[in-house]
């Protein structure tokens, strides 16, 4: 039988690994979020540029209102 000495230690390694499994979801979650957001707005953009009834001055703007959200997720992670 083991004693209680000997069983703590996994048990913090278990918390551990559990902890790190769930920061790995939810960064992974995110990063299809961000992947749906790309795919959606991308193919919103490509319907407008190949409407050519669509003035270049808004599709200009989607593409901006797409990097700038991208800039906005960058600065909430931290990145550069």
């Amino acid at each position: 039988m083991s004693s209680k000495s000997d069983i703590t230690p996994s048990i913090l390694k278990l918390r551990e690994l559990r902890e790190k499994l769930c920061s790995s979801q939810k960064e992974w979650a995110r990063a299809f979020e961000v992947r749906d957001f790309v795919i959606c707005e991308l193919g919103c953009l490509h319907g407008m540029i190949a409407d050519e009834s669509i003035d270049r001055k808004d599709c200009l703007k989607k593409s901006k209102e797409i990097l700038d959200h991208f800039l906005s997720i960058s600065q909430e992670s931290g990145e550069q």
